[in-house]
């Protein structure tokens, strides 16, 4: 069997055990919601939730209802379970190696770097018996606990979960609960959380040295949506860098923030710097979908990377090996932090707070000295292009 079709198998039985667990609980006492809905709400796709539930009907935990080819949950043998199967009760997965993993957005939308940590993690704790789940849960911009919550995440006790971007109003709650919790980034706000992260201000501490040692001053750092600390810490290490090179640091130009996610937005942000008296000479990116943003702002100026503006990648992306010429980026520990997760969640105990790990840096061939090129110069091509298009 290929690696593709064991790593499919193992995402369906997940997603069938998830939804087993939930029907337990009695999340859907009568009628499931369709598959669509089901996927969204546990993180993977449609044909995975489709396969998941032909499974547990075979089982004869649900059977079709006749509305619309949706599911309903099979009616009990008489025996007080509500399910014909003989193991169908809480305490069967009690007993059951169990963990969970925790996303603020569905897995699919995660980045590279953390759904990579999160799929090592899922494969190695299946090839030793273990069970996994994914959860989906909109924590990060919640400013206080929510009851929704003790739902979304019950499980036996004792079970432990890991969540993606923790945040102190999720290790609050971990902690009111008795739930053991590991942040794979975030903040945990001093509740005693382990949190194992690569830190964005160390990336950007490193970027801005090789930005500077060619000569760039006028660089700008889009941040859409993130998180207050984030921005505070990021404009510290720009505002130390810049002053030590008798630079004036702007934050409205070098560390523009906006709330709103989308491209646009980057489009915005951009228009604005460059229509100003500094214009800007290279680029620092957090994310990928940022970047892309980017670049695609720069093709529609007819700006080249390097040769108009520098760019640097604060993240891992295998897509970025795409690039030509070689984006700047960092590459991350995604197999030391895949361990740690993997210790941790087998009863290892780790130091609570921040564990910082550190990044690579892939100098690239996306930086060079600024030109004092100016958007809109009229001159022919992007380089900063996918292999093929």
């Amino acid at each position: 069997m290929s690696l593709s079709r064991v790593a499919r198998t193992n995402l369906v039985e997940e997603a069938r055990r998830t939804l087993l667990q939930e029907i337990r609980f009695g999340r859907w006492p009568e009628r499931l919601p369709g598959s669509r809905v089901l996927a969204r709400q546990i993180g993977v796709s449609q044909p995975t939730v489709v396969a998941a539930l032909h499974r547990l009907a075979e089982a004869g935990f649900i059977e079709r209802s006749g509305e619309r080819r949706a599911f309903r949950v099979a009616v009990g043998d008489g025996n007080g379970s509500g399910f014909p199967h003989p193991d169908g009760h809480l305490g069967h997965l009690a007993e059951e190696r169990l963990t969970l993993l925790v996303t603020p957005m569905p897995m699919s939308e995660i980045p590279y770097s953390t759904r990579e940590v999160f799929d090592r993690v899922r494969n190695r704790l299946h090839s030793r018996g273990w069970t996994v789940e994914s959860r989906v849960l909109e924590f990060t911009g919640a400013s206080s606990v929510h009851k929704s919550w003790d739902e979304r995440l019950r499980a036996p006790k004792g079970v432990r979960m890991i969540a993606a971007y923790g945040t102190a109003q999720l290790a609050k709650w971990a902690a009111t609960h008795g739930r053991p919790v590991m942040f794979l980034g975030g903040e945990e706000g001093g509740f005693g959380v382990p949190v194992i992260a690569v830190r964005s201000s160390k990336m950007v501490q490193r970027a801005m040295a090789a930005l500077l040692e060619v000569g760039h001053s006028d660089i700008v750092i889009p941040m859409l949506g993130r998180r207050d600390s984030m921005i505070k810490a990021i404009r510290e290490v720009v505002a130390e860098k810049m002053n030590r090179r008798g630079i004036d640091f702007d934050s409205d130009f070098h560390t523009p923030c906006r709330d709103r996610e989308e491209p646009g937005t980057i489009f915005s942000i951009l228009a604005r710097a460059f229509q100003s008296s500094r214009r800007p000479t290279a680029l620092i990116c957090l994310d990928w979908r940022e970047a892309v943003a980017c670049m695609s702002f720069l093709a529609s100026h007819r700006l080249r990377v390097p040769d108009d503006v520098s760019m640097v990648l604060l993240n891992d992306q295998v897509d970025a090996e795409w690039m030509v010429p070689r984006l700047s980026r960092f590459r991350f520990p995604i197999t030391l932090m895949a361990n740690r997760c993997v210790s941790w969640i087998e009863g290892r105990r780790m130091p609570t707070g921040l564990t910082a790990l550190a990044a690579g840096f892939d100098p690239g061939d996306s930086i060079a000295p600024p030109s004092g090129a100016r958007a809109g110069s009229g001159e022919e091509g992007v380089r900063l292009t996918a292999c093929g298009a």
